[in-house]
């Protein structure tokens, strides 16, 4: 849960450098501040799959403006809009596979290790617009909410 743009980048470099595959799980808007980076995954051709939570909406930024701005949620709910990161993939040269529901969740899941190459997995989450535990502004990393208990 690194900041929003983090997640794919430095999943290339990882794979780059990994004899291994490399797994990485991001969200919608994350994706598209880096979506050009499909580019480089599929001309190197990197072990290197992605696992896009799709929920439509700009979680992460839509909880802060839910806590500091009274749910004021400009341009990440209300005025804000995803594409599909699957014809996207596609359209890169990259296989996809998209689960729109929780019974395709462990077939699809279940290809990723027997995949080689760049794989793109879009899991459509319409609803799921909360991430916990998250960290208010000024908080110490161990001071989230919800509190957990000692």
């Amino acid at each position: 849960m690194g900041a929003m743009g983090f997640a794919l980048p430095t999943a290339l470099g990882v794979a780059l450098q990994s004899q291994n595959k490399v797994v990485v799980i991001t969200g919608d808007g994350s994706l598209q501040i880096n979506i050009q980076e499909l580019d480089t995954l599929n001309r190197l051709g990197l072990d290197l799959v992605i696992i896009v939570m799709n929920n439509t909406v700009l979680g992460m930024v839509k909880n802060f403006q839910d806590m500091y701005f009274d749910g004021r949620d400009q341009s990440t709910k209300k005025g804000y809009s995803s594409p599909s990161f699957t014809s996207i993939a596609k359209a890169y040269g990259i296989e996809a596979k998209r689960v729109t529901n929780t019974l395709e969740v462990d077939q699809v899941l279940s290809l990723i290790p027997y995949h080689k190459g760049p794989l793109l997995i879009e899991i459509m989450m319409d609803g799921a617009t909360e991430c916990r535990p998250r960290l208010a502004f000024g908080s110490r990393l161990d001071d989230q909410f919800p509190k957990l208990n000692d």
